[in-house]
């Protein structure tokens, strides 16, 4: 087992909302590092529909094909409102072959758990519902999230999903064997968190701690 630990203390850090990322421009987007724990607080202030990315890049570790995503995660009262979803990406690159394991907690569907995927039938990317459903997170409590993934030369996985004490969820088939597509990026794993603005004006503000990539 091979762990990139404490993510959230990152001075590497990169944020973004521009055509790239989708939706509107916020009017003021942006992180900051509170050493409380430490945490990284993300914020974003805008018009309905706004984006704002924020991104970290993290290096290939030895491993057979399985790789997890581990955080704390905390919301304000805000998200609760203004929240379109919460939204948790792993972006995989090996010789310049992608593997995109986004996902998201749809609130504007009351929280399901979404995976992305390319339809085989269309060929367009889309977010498949699946029947997790955690629901909204509690305002103000520290909440665990654990996804899990696979890989090997020619495609990639979604595993399973775990929030606080829930049990497992178990992902479905329509989210296993995804084939792999170029890439250009340098070899490596990029964490992505986005705050995505709902059909309304606001702000909202959430919080990351204790985060781990573990390879095993």
């Amino acid at each position: 087992m091979n762990i990139v630990p404490n993510l959230e203390s990152s001075p590497n850090w990169r944020q973004r909302a521009d055509a790239s990322v989708g939706g509107n421009h916020p009017d003021d987007f942006g992180m900051n590092l509170v050493q409380a724990d430490p945490e990284r607080e993300f914020y974003i202030i805008g018009p309905a529909y706004s984006d704002g990315l924020f991104s970290l890049f993290t290096p290939i570790m030895p491993n057979t094909g399985k790789l997890a995503l581990q955080l704390e995660y905390k919301i304000d009262q805000d998200t609760v409102n203004d929240a379109q979803a919460l939204e948790f990406d792993s972006r995989m690159v090996i010789a310049r072959m992608g593997r995109n394991w986004s996902s998201q907690f749809n609130y504007q569907q009351g929280g399901v758990w979404q995976g992305f995927r390319i339809n085989p039938t269309s060929g367009k990317g889309e977010w498949f519902s699946t029947a997790f459903k955690p629901g909204k997170f509690i305002p103000d409590v520290w909440h665990k999230i654990t996804l899990s993934y696979s890989f090997d030369a020619t495609t990639y996985s979604y595993e399973s999903v775990q929030v606080d004490n829930l049990p497992l969820f178990i992902c479905p088939p329509e989210l296993k064997k995804l084939p792999n597509t170029p890439l250009l990026w340098a070899d490596g794993v990029n964490l992505q968190i986005q705050l995505d603005m709902n059909y309304k004006a606001g702000a909202y503000k959430t919080r990351m701690r204790r985060g781990s990539y573990i390879w095993s």
